[in-house]
């Protein structure tokens, strides 16, 4: 009975929500990082093509910060 094997992944109750042990201060510091470089790019790099990987950098800060709310709002609910 090749389905009552157990593969060595995981355990045995079933799938756990990827993510939900992420911790939202680490997030978020990671996000301000990614958001302080852009603006630095932003405002200190020159040429015409410094707008371009500014906000790329900023995109990515926001992404994070995003999931970082999203881990702390799971904290508060659990």
């Amino acid at each position: 009975m090749a389905g009552d094997r157990y593969s060595g992944r995981g355990s045995r109750s079933g799938p756990g929500q990827p993510g939900s042990g992420a911790v939202p201060l680490i997030l978020g510091i990671v996000a301000a990082i990614w958001i302080v470089g852009g603006v630095a790019l932003g405002l200190y790099v020159h040429g015409s093509w410094r707008y371009i990987p500014a906000i790329f950098a900023c995109g990515i800060g926001v992404l994070f910060l995003r999931s970082a709310a999203g881990a702390y709002v799971q904290r508060l609910k659990s």
